[in-house]
């Protein structure tokens, strides 16, 4: 025997047990120190004055095209600048070369700032050109930031402006089929999670948490070839005619489709300091106007229908002017003995009031309005007016006479080009559509070919 002791198997076995648990609790402290610092690099970025926000993605609006597919409306992301009022500091000298970019004097630029000092959101600039963006973007100042968002942009211009419309600012539709439309073109924007540093400068983008849905495209009936066509001709007539405006409307006698509608003047859409005045206004759709002459074939369509008339029936003008109840009517010339197919020729004033004082204003009133005068197209376009036909029972024998030619009633462009569309479709009536959908087009025999 030596003297010397053992542990006794309990003892060591307690003591290894101890060990273990002490080995097990620094393991697991060290691989939370891993997990911290390297594993979850987002609570290592938070700790460093990272933040954790939402952010906006904003949605496409839908494209705009003609019949063929050819572009009208189209949004393109554009860079915008703007800044966090909150975050900024102004004796940076980089804001100086900021003010520069931007064209403004530094006074200038500080003044703006210190103005929204107690918002959080104020733009410098939208729908900035790419280099620009690029150039501040380098500048690297703490609350300054560039966003995407889309610009509308319209590749015909003036051509089809009066139609399609245009956005305001944000991007919702004001005037045309932009406004018209808006909930069926406008999208859903959808939201993103991203990290920030304290610049509020995005550093990573860590997943969608609502998707962007993008608006609807939108085809139209107008074939931009004959836009463009119907475009030049009215401009160069308001120009030859010195007349303050004028309007064309181009209709598919077949279907009710639109295929040109222009206006002069016009607008660029893509010009913001035009989207103001009178210039606006779809004249084809928002002015009423007497028809005058135009509507003499329907006065004659009024009497053939008696079938007391045909093309070759004769009427007699001599002199080429009459009196009736204080009022006298007359023709350009003295036509003397004309046919019915003359009548529209030579447009005889004399010839057409004879005619409607003949068969009586219920048969003239009663195919006027079966044609569509006084009342709407049927486009549902926004602003249009409705054209003004009174009632014959309040139509004196005077006013039946000049009806006849054009005068006592009023109409849009695009009713009067609607009353034609019936004479070139064996007397069916369609409602008029701007859409490249046949579906939507209602028919109505309104005159026996």
């Amino acid at each position: 025997m030596t003297g010397e002791t053992y542990p006794t198997p309990s003892f060591a076995l307690r003591k290894w047990l101890v060990l273990l648990l002490m080995g097990l609790a620094l393991a697991a402290l060290g691989a939370r120190i891993i997990h911290l610092q390297i594993l979850d690099d987002t609570y290592k970025r938070r700790g460093e004055g990272y933040i954790n926000r939402q952010v906006e993605i904003p949605a496409n609006r839908g494209m705009i095209r003609d019949a063929r597919g050819e572009p009208l409306a189209i949004s393109t992301p554009m860079p915008t600048i703007w800044v966090n009022p909150k975050q900024v500091d102004l004796e940076d000298e980089k804001w100086h070369q900021l003010a520069e970019h931007l064209q403004l004097s530094s006074k200038q630029l500080v003044d703006r700032i210190r103005s929204k000092q107690s918002k959080s959101f104020m733009y410098l600039e939208r729908w900035a050109d790419p280099n620009l963006a690029s150039q501040v973007s380098a500048l690297k100042l703490s609350g300054l930031h560039i966003t995407e968002e889309p610009k509308r942009f319209y590749p015909a211009g003036a051509v089809i402006s009066h139609v399609v419309g245009f956005t305001d600012i944000d991007d919702v539709g004001q005037e045309g089929i932009e406004l018209s439309f808006e909930h069926w073109l406008k999208g859903s924007d959808g939201l993103k999670q991203v990290l920030q540093d304290a610049k509020g400068h995005t550093i990573e983008e860590l997943g969608i948490t609502r998707e962007v849905s993008p608006g609807n495209d939108l085809q139209l009936s107008l074939d931009l070839r004959l836009q463009y066509i119907a475009y030049r001709a009215v401009k160069e007539a308001v120009v030859r005619h010195q007349a303050n405006s004028g309007s064309a409307v181009v209709i598919d006698t077949q279907t009710g489709k639109v295929l040109a509608m222009v206006n002069e003047p016009s607008f660029n859409p893509n010009d913001r300091t035009q989207l103001v005045g009178a210039a606006l206004r779809n004249r084809a759709v928002t002015d009423v106007f007497e028809p005058g002459s135009t509507v003499k074939p329907f006065t004659l369509l009024a009497a053939m229908e008696t079938g007391a008339y045909q093309p070759s029936t004769v009427m007699h003008t001599a002199p080429g002017w009459f009196a009736f109840k204080g009022l006298t009517i007359q023709d350009v010339h003295n036509y003397g003995s004309i046919s019915l197919t003359e009548v529209i020729t030579k447009s005889s004033n004399v010839a057409a009031s004879r005619l409607a004082l003949e068969i009586g204003r219920e048969k003239v009133w009663h195919l006027f309005d079966r044609v569509g005068f006084g009342g709407y197209s049927g486009s549902d376009f926004p602003g249009e007016s409705m054209g003004n036909l009174r009632g014959p029972d309040t139509w004196r024998q005077v006013e039946l006479a000049t009806l006849s030619f054009g005068y006592g009633l009023s109409v849009t462009a695009l009713q009067l080009a609607r009353a034609y569309a019936v004479l070139g479709n064996d007397g069916e009536r369609l409602t008029v559509s701007l859409l490249n959908q046949d579906a939507l087009v209602e028919r109505q025999q309104v005159i026996e070919p």
